[in-house]
């Protein structure tokens, strides 16, 4: 599998390392036109615009580019990245070092464990709520989990694959909502051990 490297400024990300990872966050991300301001060229499912989005929404709010609208946030900076993103091509890259802890799930509890983004890779899909996803992401999600897996020795197993692998919305189920209900976790469960 190529997993192009596209990689975040540090900014982007925690300088803290991601030790012994043990699992895998799954959401989804979309450069949405209704609260952003897109330019000629920029595509709501284009990976260079969420690459854009994600530089600009780390920097503190008063040095947000062109991308962001100039609305005050209850933040004067948001935190939001993920190790890896697969396009709605099936194209995947890594946004963050494997080696770093990613900005994906903020307040978060998994499998008797909080602090999510410490323990777990980040992986985002481009999509939205009522998009669902491609057969083509299903197949590169697949693979990059299984690298992943094989890469830091789990022992996944057709009846412990939930174990290792979750959605923003179970660990976050209070503020998030993806994957979303039109994510198929036992195509992916499937597509994983073929």
């Amino acid at each position: 599998m190529i997993v192009h490297e596209f990689h975040l400024p540090r900014y982007c990300y925690s300088s803290r390392s991601l030790n012994d990872p043990k699992g895998m966050v799954i959401h989804y991300v979309s450069a949405n036109p209704s609260v952003l301001t897109l330019q000629e060229g920029d595509g709501e499912y284009h990976v260079e615009t969420i690459y854009r989005l994600w530089v600009e929404i780390n920097l503190p709010q008063d040095e947000w580019g062109p991308l962001l609208p100039n609305n005050p946030t209850k933040h004067s900076r948001s935190y939001a990245s993920a190790h890896f993103i697969v396009g709605r091509c099936g194209q995947a890259y890594e946004f963050v070092p494997q080696g770093r802890q990613a900005y994906h799930a903020g307040k978060s509890d998994w499998n008797g464990r909080s602090n999510c983004n410490a323990w777990t890779f980040g992986l985002e899909l481009i999509g939205k709520k009522g998009d669902g996803f491609t057969d083509i992401q299903y197949n590169t999600l697949a693979l990059v989990a299984r690298d992943i897996s094989v890469k830091y020795g789990w022992d996944v197993t057709w009846n412990t694959f939930r174990d290792f692998f979750t959605g923003h919305e179970d660990v976050a189920p209070e503020r998030k909502i993806d994957p979303g209900p039109l994510f198929d976790w036992e195509r992916f469960r499937t597509d994983f051990f073929v």
